[in-house]
């Protein structure tokens, strides 16, 4: 099975995460990933995600390859360029 394929898959439930996502900005928090930094005073740093870093998070989550997805789409898109 393609990597495009499992996406669409499990679309419904990456739109629900989605939606969690934007629930937990409009009550102000945010989704962060967590940095160690050995020997310093403070050697934990959480950093929020960014919007495109959510499709890598949930991708990774659903155990699918989003720079595979990358390269799908680019080879669909030269295939269809190809046709015309």
């Amino acid at each position: 099975m393609s990597e495009c394929d499992k996406m669409v898959e499990v679309r419904e439930e990456s739109v629900l995460l989605s939606d969690f996502v934007d629930w937990l900005r409009e009550h102000g928090y945010a989704v962060c990933k967590r940095v160690d930094h050995e020997g310093f005073l403070y050697p934990v740093e959480y950093t929020p995600l960014m919007d495109g870093q959510f499709e890598r998070l949930f991708g990774g989550f659903f155990g699918i390859d989003v720079d595979k997805v990358e390269q799908e789409r680019r080879d669909l898109l030269k295939q269809i360029q190809k046709s015309v």
